[in-house]
């Protein structure tokens, strides 16, 4: 019985590994004006969907560099009103991290703002799965065993790759939020749906 789950956890740590290392190449590479424009890319596609609401999720978001962190950036800049190339570099990895974070957080936002609204949707599928369920346990119908294990991976994957998209640096189009969140809706109906009849 220990066996799986070492194995579970074996793979946990390679995958958290290469995120670790995804992250940290990314972070010495990208450029601070590439994350900028993804930043300005994605709330303009936010404002198309949303109007005026787009303002609020920003506010709610967004967190200005601290003043030691813009002291760090201007010492980095300049050397006694030299530039300096290393000094340049390690000015923008702090504004790739900065960028990055508020990327994040924005879209963090945008997806509890959409939660609010899907939430009785979920709700109302998990809860009509569990009638269905019950009004099964009086007829012939038998559960499938194969529609349980298909909600239960989709719901899932489509949480693992939300996940992703969150921290992705790259320009996410809005619709990807309520789609995954009505994605985890149905897959939480069949699962609930297909549970077995005698637990």
């Amino acid at each position: 019985m220990a066996e799986p789950q070492k194995k579970s956890s074996g793979w946990s740590t390679f995958i958290l590994g290469l995120v670790a290392i995804a992250f940290a190449v990314l972070v010495l590479l990208l450029p601070a004006s590439y994350m900028e424009r993804i930043y300005t890319a994605e709330r303009e596609a936010v404002q198309t969907l949303l109007g005026d609401a787009e303002e609020a999720i920003y506010t709610t978001a967004y967190f200005a560099p601290s003043q030691g962190v813009m002291d760090a950036m201007d010492v980095l800049s300049q050397d006694f009103g030299r530039e300096k190339p290393i000094s340049l570099w390690a000015s923008a990895r702090l504004s790739v991290i900065w960028m990055w974070g508020n990327l994040i957080n924005y879209r963090l936002a945008m997806l509890f703002a959409w939660m609010l609204s899907f939430l009785p949707f979920i709700l109302a599928a998990l809860i009509d799965g569990y009638y269905v369920r019950e009004a099964r346990k009086y007829t012939f119908y038998s559960q499938s065993p194969i529609r349980h294990k298909v909600g239960v991976r989709t719901a899932v994957a489509v949480f693992g790759l939300t996940l992703v998209c969150v921290g992705l640096p790259l320009a996410i189009p809005p619709v990807v939020t309520p789609v995954a969140l009505v994605s985890i809706g149905c897959a939480a109906w069949l699962w609930m749906s297909n549970l077995q009849k005698r637990l």
